[in-house]
């Protein structure tokens, strides 16, 4: 893959990745959502199946009935992007911990570039977050030439 993307380890940081529990990296392997699966080899297409990573939380829903914020919460952040995109949910969650840290990082560097304060940039409604995730999830090597 390193052959077929140059400086493809620059370009790591910025890319939605499979998960990895490897504090020493930060990042894994990356999704490259644009490669066809008859490009991809055999290991890349088992990252893709549901299960192949262990997901870092779990939900049960004892009562439907009562009132949940994190419910809602799941539901804003998960459901669509679940039934919609051909994903699991441990890559999902992985990569919105991914892109809070960019979307982080953005805020900061325009608070000191600018010279904002914190409540002058704009920022994200919540409910929006699964459109930019699915934006940040179709970033690929390429497009960081």
């Amino acid at each position: 893959m390193t052959e077929r993307f140059l400086n493809l380890h620059r370009r790591l940081s910025f890319l939605p990745c499979y998960p990895t529990n490897n504090n020493k990296q930060d990042h894994g392997d990356p999704l490259l959502p644009n490669i066809p699966p008859h490009e991809m080899t055999r290991t890349k297409l088992v990252r893709q199946n549901s299960g192949t990573y262990k997901s870092a939380f779990g939900i049960i829903d004892n009562d439907p009935t009562i009132p949940s914020s994190l419910r809602e919460k799941y539901h804003i952040f998960f459901g669509d992007l679940l039934e919609s995109l051909i994903v699991d949910i441990s890559i999902l969650d992985y990569n919105y911990t991914r892109l809070n840290k960019y979307r982080r990082m953005l805020a900061y560097e325009q608070i000191r570039i600018f010279n904002l304060r914190s409540h002058e940039i704009q920022r994200i409604d919540e409910k929006e977050y699964p459109i930019a995730l699915e934006f940040f999830l179709q970033f690929d090597a390429i497009g960081f030439c």
